[in-house]
C-alpha cells in the first residue's frame, strides 16, 4: 500500500469514528495513532463513557475485522478469555478448539484491573506473542490483533493497580474524558 493511500484510509477511519463517538476527540486521535502503529491501548475512565461503542465502531469501520468483548470480573478465568479444547467425541483422542473472545481482530477487555493475575497473564501472552496457550497447544491469533483494555480509576471499589509487565504491553494509556 502506498503512503498516500495509507493516509487516506487513516483519515477515513478517524472521520468515521468521529461520527459515532462524540466528545472524545483527543482520545480517538490517540487510539487511531496507536492502532496504526500496531499497538494496544489502555483507556481509563468511569463506566458509561462510550468505550464499548468506540471498539465496536472501530471494528465495523475496517472491512473484514471482527471484534470481541470481555467483561473483567474478579471471577473471570483464563478459559473464559481463551476458550478451551474439548474432546471431539466419545472414545476419541481428538480435541476440538472452542475459541474464546480473544480470537478476534479487535478485543475490548472491559475493567482489566478487576481481574486476577492468572487471567491478566493469559491476556498478556496474547498481546505480546499474538498467540495463546490452551492446554499444551499454542494457537495463533488473527492478524491484525489489537487489544483495547479499560480500567476503572483506582478509587473505585474492587480495582487493583496493574503491574509493570501489564502496563508495558500497552503502547498508550488514554485518560478517556470529554474534550
Amino acid at each position: 500500500m502506498d503512503f498516500e493511500r495509507a493516509i487516506k484510509l487513516t483519515r477515513d477511519l478517524r472521520d468515521n469514528l468521529g461520527k459515532v463517538v462524540k466528545g472524545h476527540e483527543t482520545g480517538v486521535d490517540l487510539l487511531v495513532i496507536a492502532l496504526t502503529a500496531k499497538g494496544h491501548v489502555l483507556l481509563e475512565s468511569v463506566p458509561g463513557e462510550g468505550k464499548t461503542l468506540l471498539s465496536t465502531a472501530l471494528a465495523a469501520s475496517i472491512e473484514g475485522m471482527s471484534s470481541g468483548r470481555i467483561s473483567g470480573q474478579p471471577t473471570l478465568k483464563p478459559s473464559d478469555l481463551l476458550g478451551a479444547e474439548v474432546a471431539a467425541g466419545e472414545g476419541n483422542d481428538r480435541f476440538e478448539l472452542i475459541k474464546g473472545p480473544i480470537f478476534n481482530n479487535i478485543v475490548l477487555f472491559d475493567e482489566l484491573n478487576r481481574t486476577d493475575p492468572r487471567t491478566q497473564s493469559a491476556l498478556l501472552e496474547a498481546m505480546q506473542e499474538h498467540q495463546v496457550t490452551i492446554g499444551s497447544s499454542s494457537h495463533k491469533l488473527p492478524q491484525p490483533f489489537n487489544v483495547i483494555a479499560t480500567q476503572n480509576p483506582l478509587s473505585h471499589e474492587g480495582t487493583w493497580e496493574l503491574d509493570a509487565a501489564a502496563k508495558q504491553r500497552f503502547m498508550v494509556k488514554i485518560e478517556w474524558t470529554f474534550s
